[in-house]
């Protein structure tokens, strides 16, 4: 009901039903779900595109590949009607120019900012090594990657009791990984929990140790800079298509077992858990909404001097 509200009726009510467009000089698309309706409109348009995904994945579901199929046919219209394409990163902007042939100088790259109520805390001693996830529960997102890498844990560092806590935006996919991780035999090390209001979040990522992100492809990643915000070392995937922007301060790993002797050199050498630390959160904390927000009503203007 929210895609249907947000993104069709919502938009129609607004920008044609009520035909308040023709007071508006510039429209802006804060996702291209919500361009839906721009071949109809005369106003200066902009998008802004977060990734490209449903063009990078296939799905394995009736549901996922017909959202695909949809969400494929949204963002074709939004970018090709819109004026100017704002792009969440350098690694989005190089998918619109090779899967959906979008020219240069239409695309500008404004990154996102990261809330200022992510901060670091001094770290927990003398406790049970926690590792972290953040994200929904897709096959993109390749949790059974957390899974392995709990088990190597236990496994080659058994003396330390280590634990893993997923926090998901839903219960999407919870039950399918609950039965998982009673096939791996650790339940009892895992905590799931579902939606937590962002307020609240700050709080999430300081109960990590270590946050892992073995997501195969995003548009930002937003995760990764909350974390290091709160001064939560991050580990990705070698080969995973993640923004530089995002990604540069984070520990890459090849496989879970790779991840899980990452942990224990983490927890083990205080000197290199700090200094990852800090280089993440001195990266981190660039991003911020002010620059967002300066960015973007910078391309405003410019789009507006040919405006009548």
């Amino acid at each position: 009901m929210s895609i249907l509200w947000y993104d069709i009726l919502a938009p129609f009510l607004i920008l044609i039903l009520f035909q308040r467009v023709r007071s508006y000089k510039i429209i802006h698309a804060a996702f291209p779900e919500q361009g839906i309706w721009f071949p109809l409109i005369k106003a200066k348009k902009i998008v802004t595109v977060h990734d490209l995904n449903p063009f990078i994945d296939k799905g394995s579901s009736l549901i996922q590949i017909l959202w695909n199929l949809y969400a494929r046919l949204v963002y074709y219209i939004s970018i090709r009607f819109a004026d100017h394409i704002i792009s969440v990163s350098s690694q989005t902007k190089r998918e619109l120019k090779s899967i959906l042939n979008v020219s240069n100088n239409r695309i500008t790259i404004v990154n996102p900012g990261v809330s200022g109520m992510y901060k670091m805390s001094p770290k927990k001693e003398n406790h049970e090594p926690i590792i972290g996830f953040v994200g929904k529960l897709t096959e993109r997102k390749r949790v059974t990657f957390l899974l392995a890498t709990l088990k190597a844990l236990n496994f080659l560092d058994a003396k330390r009791k280590w634990k893993l806590f997923i926090h998901c935006s839903d219960g999407f996919n919870m039950k399918k990984f609950k039965s998982l991780s009673e096939v791996f035999m650790l339940q009892e090390r895992i905590q799931f929990n579902t939606y937590v209001p962002e307020e609240k979040m700050s709080q999430i990522y300081k109960c990590f140790d270590i946050l892992i992100f073995p997501s195969s492809h995003e548009g930002f990643g937003f995760p990764i800079l909350e974390a290091q915000r709160c001064g939560i070392p991050v580990i990705t995937m070698v080969g995973a298509k993640i923004p530089e922007e995002t990604s540069c301060y984070t520990l890459k790993a090849q496989d879970p077992e790779d991840i899980a002797r990452i942990c224990i050199q983490l927890i083990q050498d205080q000197d290199l858990y700090e200094k990852t630390s800090k280089a993440g959160y001195f990266h981190a904390s660039k991003f911020t909404w002010d620059k967002c927000a300066k960015r973007i009503i910078e391309l405003y203007r410019r789009l507006l001097k040919n405006v009548p």
